[in-house]
């Protein structure tokens, strides 16, 4: 399971936000699996933005960096834990950002 989040070219294969506008343009650089991987997107619906790897423990945790231009700035982190279990993989996805008041709560 960790190359398929861990390598963003395979993020086609799963992601829901590939599959809600496959038209917009993404642009992946640097290592796969490796800090200073990045997935840049843009696109109508998607916005414009960037995510970049800046931890990563081969089958137990990667952290990203994701910072949003357009339609708002933000930015946010991502960390992702895999853990071994019967019959397959144990995935924990947990983001944090900030959310400001008013409207950030409400999209919170």
């Amino acid at each position: 399971v960790y190359p398929l989040v861990a390598d963003f070219s395979n993020w086609k294969k799963w992601s829901a936000w590939t599959e809600m506008e496959p038209s917009a343009k993404v642009e992946i650089s640097g290592t796969p699996m490796q800090p200073g991987h990045l997935w840049a997107w843009e696109g109508e619906q998607l916005g414009k933005g960037q995510m970049k790897i800046s931890e990563a423990k081969v089958n137990e945790s990667l952290a990203t960096a994701m910072a949003f231009f357009k339609p708002m700035e933000a930015t946010a982190l991502c960390n992702w834990k895999f853990e071994s279990v019967e019959k397959g993989t144990k995935v924990t996805w947990s983001y944090e950002a900030e959310a400001n008041y008013p409207l950030g709560r409400v999209f919170g």
